[in-house]
């Protein structure tokens, strides 16, 4: 009555809706590829790595002499190498190195484990995404009003859910004048659609997330 009284209408925030389905259910996000990860990696990094070895490790397809080679360069960044801790397997990276030289391809856990490291950058890249995408939704859509209509003025559920229970009154507007010229309608998919992680960062790389931390062996 007051908003018929005051010539107004209500706008409320997407985040106060109670249909979870509406507006604001959570997008589905398809996990970042392997050469997309990668290539994310390299330019977030300060050293240089081989990409072609970075996906062999991923992959589980790097050849031994190249996952050898990776390691001789790379390894004290990855393991953290402490001296004086009895526990560790390695010491340094030259009792790696000799161990690694001494293992059959068939029995290579050393390569597991380097890809292990990986794929727990890769995940918490994923959540950084999924974090980000979160947040600018809450940012936006706590900055925007909706109003909504319906064709239809006997809809049952209406009445109960907007309506006091069936105690309230229904308006019609004319959609000729303003602001309700500017209706539009909502089509109502059955599926979630998913959100390709490569494609957002097609044009602009321009995620910050670091993840330098090494692992104990």
């Amino acid at each position: 009555m007051r908003n018929l009284q005051n010539g107004q209408i209500y706008f409320n925030s997407p985040l106060n809706f109670n249909d979870p389905f509406d507006t604001f259910h959570p997008a589905r996000i398809t996990e970042i590829g392997n050469s997309k990860f990668i290539e994310l990696y390299c330019k977030s990094n300060k050293r240089t790595f081989n990409k072609k070895h970075l996906i062999g490790i991923l992959d589980k397809t790097i050849s031994k002499k190249e996952f050898y080679n990776f390691c001789e360069e790379h390894i004290d960044y990855i393991f953290d190498f402490d001296k004086t801790n009895e526990n560790q397997l390695f010491h340094n990276k030259t009792d790696f190195l000799n161990q690694l030289k001494n293992v059959e391809e068939t029995e290579n856990d050393f390569l597991e484990n380097i890809s292990r490291f990986f794929m727990t950058v890769k995940s918490r890249l994923q959540n950084t995404i999924l974090e980000t995408l979160f947040n600018i939704r809450q940012e936006k859509f706590a900055k925007i009003g909706v109003c909504c209509f319906s064709r239809n003025n006997d809809n049952l559920l209406m009445w109960s859910h907007y309506a006091d229970s069936h105690q309230g009154i229904c308006l019609e507007f004319d959609t000729e004048y303003e602001p309700f010229s500017k209706a539009f309608d909502v089509e109502y998919q059955t599926e979630i659609p998913d959100v390709n992680s490569d494609l957002l960062f097609e044009e602009e790389d321009n995620a910050e997330w670091t993840c330098n931390k090494k692992l104990d062996n």
